[in-house]
């Protein structure tokens, strides 16, 4: 069966085909347990990281991985 595709679905299944969306799935499966509780936001807490986000420090409502 044929099926009709817009360029951007187009190019969205072909990244969601490729190694990159590959490994992305992979980490978000190899962290879920992590994520799933919130032990990540503690990690962050506890290992006192910071992200920046355009020059801007973001110290919370995040994950490290």
């Amino acid at each position: 069966m044929a099926v009709n595709l817009t360029q951007e679905q187009a190019e969205t299944l072909g990244w969601a085909t490729n190694a990159e969306a590959k490994f992305a799935r992979n980490l978000s499966a190899w962290n879920s347990d992590s994520f799933a509780n919130f032990e990540c936001k503690k990690d962050v807490r506890r290992l006192r990281v910071t992200l920046e986000v355009a020059g801007w420090p973001a110290t919370s409502r995040f994950c490290r991985i």
